[in-house]
């Protein structure tokens, strides 16, 4: 890419073929109609599924393309590459990164007006096991056991509570920013560089979401086990680390951790044509061999005998979401944008790479090929749910491939195409800060208000907490929510407290603050098992189960109001307008879902509730039911 213009104009050309086709192609094919599948795209006639193979299709064009222009080319000595430069540990700089971010989620300030986003999940997964029941078998878990179990661990020690889970919270994103710096140390010596590189990433790492789904450490693992090979591929000792984390990380997310496995797959596949064979095959062996016997190993541990149902919730809740359950429409924004001129800058960079390899690759070489794999292979998820979270993680990968500097040989890329992938890193950081502006906001408002009481020794609310059945995460709070405190109360009262509750749809989190311990097997209202497991089968299950649902969609269900009256847009603030072009397409697709969400969910289990269940009681925004007594008229209050 020394050419500088004719160059500028074929990376235009191949960027403005994914501009169009990935606009077009997806909006002219029919999407497949499947009971299944509940998709925004699908209902906008966006073919989400159609979109990932157009742009999976593209690059390799692209690269194809970059490779017989290459060969073409007439061939010149190779470029100068920075010689492999090692930087070292510096500990107190460790130590002031691992301090300020577990003081970013301290969990005495969090716990005073939480839970706020990701987080109420995997609080309500930790309270479903202290009442006895088993991931997988029992409820919906969408992830690796590996994301639940060591927080479980952390519960035997520091008890099942919301400050508990936030502290389990706090040492993990310390811990992972603080290795984050680490390696950041080894590879780039210049200090004031590092911080950049450092301010730069936080944007996409920063979890202000609060659950560790969206914690750095899910899509910083590819990174370090993709580095560690291109540094160090015959390696036996590098070899078994890197089949442990590996491992361990498919394990813990195990689509993330397939695709890290592909790109060390591509990586050694490229070293076979070198003069080292033996030692590739070698290599590649023990860390695929290792990586599968580790996650075997690992999941036994943790879950036994059960760990079929896990095999079976990831095969069922990968195949829905392939055929595009919860996906979004995509439309170009200018993150997405400059984030897929990226990936087009790489793919070109792969192409030259692939022919001018010569036996020998260097490092920056490797991590390219093996970086570009991984990052197509996930941006099926960024095409599908098409925010900014989801778009965005692919690509942090290929961002270490400029950033550090890495020592090349075959791949060509001169000081201006370096600069220019370093400004399209800093567009997409700026632009993906404006993303997380709405949650940021909310969480630094909370975090400080809850300081304050700490500080100041407000003490928590003053619930009775006998007067619920289970614990509930509103004795943590400053303030509690009385109608939550009323309900509580009234599942609790002698009548009512022998019998099951189910918390219908989006009142899906509601068990963990009124003190329920819920049975029915769903984890959120998104529906990725509800159609196949409705809700109805649990009601025909325990017939004497009250239902709660918000009253919106009560009196959606029966018929008082108007179908869609029940999603309703809240007033865009300026912010979100202007990321609503700049960043993500989130806001507008999760109000469009969730009338679609309504809509399946009314068809099998609302019709049933209608049909069974009769108004016993309300408090505030929340109605309970009671099946309908034999005689009785099932007329309905509104």
């Amino acid at each position: 890419m020394n050419k500088f213009p004719q160059t500028a104009f074929v990376f235009l050309g191949w960027l403005s073929g994914y501009i169009i086709l990935v606009h077009f192609v997806p909006r002219v094919i029919p999407t497949e109609s499947d009971a299944t599948i509940v998709s925004a795209a699908a209902a906008q006639g966006y073919n989400a599924p159609v979109a990932y193979w157009v742009a999976l299709i593209w690059s390799v064009v692209i690269i194809a393309g970059s490779a017989m222009w290459a060969r073409n080319a007439q061939a010149a000595a190779p470029d100068p590459f920075p010689p492999p430069t090692r930087g070292r540990l510096l500990l107190l700089e460790l130590l002031i990164v691992f301090g300020i971010f577990v003081l970013a989620y301290f969990p005495a300030f969090l716990a005073r007006y939480g839970p706020f986003n990701e987080d109420e999940g995997f609080i309500l997964v930790l309270f479903r096991m202290a009442c006895g029941q088993v991931p997988f078998q029992d409820f919906e878990f969408l992830y690796g056991p590996l994301m639940l179990y060591p927080m479980w661990g952390w519960t035997k020690i520091f008890g099942v509570s919301m400050e508990s889970y936030f502290g389990f919270m706090a040492l993990q994103e310390g811990l992972q920013f603080a290795l984050l710096m680490a390696v950041l140390q080894l590879t780039v010596k210049d200090r004031w560089w590092r911080y950049c590189i450092f301010l730069l990433l936080l944007p996409f790492l920063v979890n202000t979401l609060l659950g560790p789904n969206w914690s750095a450490l899910r899509r910083l693992v590819p990174v370090f086990a993709l580095l560690l090979v291109a540094y160090r591929p015959f390696d036996i000792r590098t070899n078994l680390a890197v089949a442990v984390i590996t491992g361990l990380h498919l394990a813990y997310s195990h689509e993330y951790a397939a695709a890290t496995l592909l790109g060390i797959g591509t990586i050694y596949g490229m070293l076979l044509f070198g003069p080292k064979q033996r030692n590739a095959l070698q290599s590649g062996l023990i860390i695929a061999v290792g990586a599968v016997l580790i996650w075997a190993v690992s999941i036994s541990f943790m879950l036994g005998e059960n760990w079929r149902f896990y095999i079976d919730t990831a095969r069922q809740v990968t195949g829905v979401m392939s055929q595009g359950h919860a996906a979004f429409e995509f439309y170009w924004t200018v993150n997405s944008v400059v984030q897929i001129a990226l990936l087009t800058m790489v793919c070109m960079l792969v192409g030259v790479t692939i022919v001018r390899a010569r036996g020998e690759l260097r490092a920056g070489d490797l991590y390219l090929v093996g970086g570009l794999v991984y990052a197509l292979v996930i941006l099926k998820s960024g095409l599908a749910r098409a925010d900014h979270w989801h778009f965005s993680a692919p690509f942090l990968v290929l961002y270490f491939a400029f950033l550090l500097n890495l020592p090349t040989l075959a791949t060509r890329l001169s000081a201006a195409a370096r600069r220019g992938a370093v400004v399209l890193i800093g567009i997409a950081s700026f632009t993906y800060l404006i993303g997380i502006y709405p949650t940021a906001d909310h969480y630094m408002k909370v975090y400080l208000r809850g300081a304050q009481d700490v500080l100041s020794a407000v003490p928590t609310t003053d619930v009775d907490q006998s007067n619920f059945r289970a614990q509930s995460v509103q004795f943590e709070r400053t303030t509690a929510d009385p109608d939550i405190v009323a309900l509580g109360g009234f599942l609790a009262a002698p009548a009512q407290a022998p019998k099951p509750v189910l918390f219908h749809g989006k009142t899906w989190f509601l068990s963990t603050h009124a003190g329920i311990c819920r049975q029915d097997y769903k984890h959120d209202d998104i529906m990725y098992s509800e159609i196949e497991r409705p809700e109805r089968d649990y009601l025909k299950q325990n017939p004497d189960a009250l239902v709660v649902m918000f009253k919106s969609d009560y009196e959606r269900i029966y018929g008082f109001t108007d179908p869609d009256s029940s999603i309703t847009d809240w007033p865009w603030r300026r912010v979100e307008k202007l990321a609503r072009w700049t960043t993500t397409v989130h806001r507008q697709q999760r109000v469009i879902e969730g009338r679609l969400l309504n809509q399946a969910r009314d068809s099998v289990t609302g019709s049933y509730i209608r049909d069974h269940y009769q108004f016993l009681t309300e408090f505030g925004v929340y109605v309970v039911l009671a099946p309908v007594v034999s005689g009785n008229s099932a007329s309905q209050e509104s």
